[in-house]
C-alpha cells in the first residue's frame, strides 16, 4: 500500500486548518476526491476522507496522517479492505504532495512525489 514518511512536517493541527478539499478526474474516466480532514482530539492524527470512482460503485476510505515523534507518516487506514487501485495510490500521493508544499522532507515513501 501505498504510504510516506516526513520529517520537518507542520504540526498535524495546522496541516489540518490549511486542508482544502480537492477534486481531479483523469483521462480513463477516474474521479478522485480528498473530501473532508478530521482532527484527532490529542491532535496526532488526521484522517482525510477520500472517495475514487473508477470501475464500478465508488470507494469512501481515509488516509491517515499520523504523528509519531518527529515524524509523520501517511497511509491508507489499516481497518477495512481498500484495494490498491491506481486512484486510491494518487489520492495518497495527494495528500502526501499538500505534507511537501508545507515543507516537510521526505524520509521514506513507496511513491512518486514530484508533481505532474
Amino acid at each position: 500500500m501505498p504510504h510516506a514518511t516526513f520529517t520537518d512536517a507542520p504540526p498535524l493541527e495546522e496541516f489540518w486548518r490549511q486542508f482544502r478539499p480537492f477534486k481531479s478526474h483523469d483521462e480513463r474516466g477516474t474521479i478522485t476526491e480528498g473530501r473532508s480532514a478530521f482532527l484527532r482530539q490529542d491532535r496526532k492524527v488526521v484522517q482525510v476522507q477520500c472517495l475514487v470512482i473508477e470501475v464500478g460503485p465508488p470507494v469512501i476510505f481515509h488516509v491517515l496522517c499520523e504523528e509519531k515523534g518527529n515524524r509523520v507518516t501517511i497511509r491508507c487506514e489499516s481497518h477495512g479492505h481498500v484495494a490498491r487501485t491506481r486512484g486510491v495510490k494518487e489520492l495518497v500521493r495527494q495528500v502526501a504532495l499538500q505534507f511537501l508544499a508545507m515543507g516537510a522532507c521526505v524520509e521514506s515513501t513507496n511513491m512518486e512525489l514530484e508533481q505532474v
